[in-house]
């Protein structure tokens, strides 16, 4: 009977080739290039969280321009709003962005194994950093919008904060960013920072995503929007984060039961007790890409699943249909 079952199969070559869900070889390739696409921006922002751009002289040079071109125009706004301020600086971020739209368009777009020259390279960080600002000051208006964060605040430290956007780390980024607080914060206060601050990081990779040559692009975009939507919420918990970092920090904090609302814990200590008990929030992109890389990894085990499934149930149908032939021939 074996043998009968194996001379009737229809090689892959001929029926079962014939539809899409046998065509593993090709599908198989599809989803090896989308995990090397996205190691691919993993490799990208890891390298724009951390590495310091002073070491690297031509970029850092870029950005103190950058830097240094705004300053002046502050200077002479010096008795204009907090949000008069705010929209002069995003004219002239959209600008630059706008400037070097074309070439990041070409750059990311290039074969994934093609190597970049240090013009290239430069851009690329640029690009990056200059969107981030971006999506950074929008969420700094916001919260100043909400009550969050005294306007005051803001304007004694806009110049560095925009220095430090450009050209600063992420540890950096975030030590100043807790200090627009206050001194002091409540652990609600900080679960608010925290979101202002990961919040544009998300943003910035999601804007920069389309930019990279992903396979099947409509449907990859809205995977990764809706991800995005929700990431340091579900995924990141960053609500748990907060309170471990802000009771953790705590020297009294025995364990045994939650501070009260009303505790106030200086940011020097919120600052330190991040370093040491949330070391992964001076990569939040690089862990949201590794998300969408688990997820792609489901969906391709899904579908490699579905996949044997309708081999299997094709050949056993086949092999029913030819047993009940015979049954009926005799």
């Amino acid at each position: 009977m074996a043998s009968i079952l194996t001379s009737i199969a229809p090689k892959p070559t001929t029926l079962l080739s014939k539809f899409s869900f046998f065509k593993r070889s090709k599908e198989n390739f599809t989803y090896a290039y989308q995990f090397k696409c996205i190691e691919k921006v993993i490799t990208d922002v890891t390298i724009l969280q951390t590495i310091p751009i002073t070491t690297q002289p031509f970029l850092s040079h870029q950005l103190t321009m950058i830097s240094n071109d705004l300053k002046p125009r502050l200077i002479t706004m010096d008795q204009d709003s907090i949000s008069s301020k705010l929209n002069m600086i995003d004219t002239i971020l959209s600008k630059r962005i706008a400037d070097y739209q074309t070439e990041i368009t070409t750059i990311l777009s290039l074969p994934l194994d093609e190597p970049l020259s240090d013009e290239q390279q430069m851009i690329k960080q640029l690009y990056y950093r200059l969107t981030f600002t971006k999506h950074y000051l929008k969420s700094l208006e916001q919260s100043i919008k909400h009550g969050t964060i005294p306007s005051k605040n803001v304007e004694k430290k806009l110049s560095a904060l925009i220095d430090c956007s450009l050209r600063g780390t992420s540890a950096e980024r975030i030590l100043e960013h807790l200090f627009l607080y206050g001194t002091e914060l409540h652990q609600d206060t900080l679960q608010l920072a925290f979101y202002a601050l990961y919040e544009p990081e998300i943003q910035t990779t999601a804007t920069l995503l389309p930019l990279y040559p992903f396979q099947r692009q409509k449907k990859q975009m809205k995977i990764h929007t809706k991800l995005a939507s929700t990431y340091l919420l579900d995924k990141l918990e960053l609500n748990t984060k907060t309170r471990c970092v802000f009771a953790w920090s705590d020297p009294t904090y025995t364990g045994f039961k939650p501070l009260p609302d009303s505790f106030l814990m200086p940011t020097a200590e919120l600052a330190r007790g991040r370093r040491s008990f949330f070391p992964d929030g001076e990569r939040v992109a690089k862990f949201f890409m590794e998300t969408v890389k688990d997820n792609l990894q489901e969906e391709e085990n899904n579908h490699t699943e579905n996949q044997e499934n309708l081999r299997n149930g094709t050949y056993f149908f086949i092999a029913t249909c030819f047993l009940d032939w015979i049954v009926c021939t005799l």
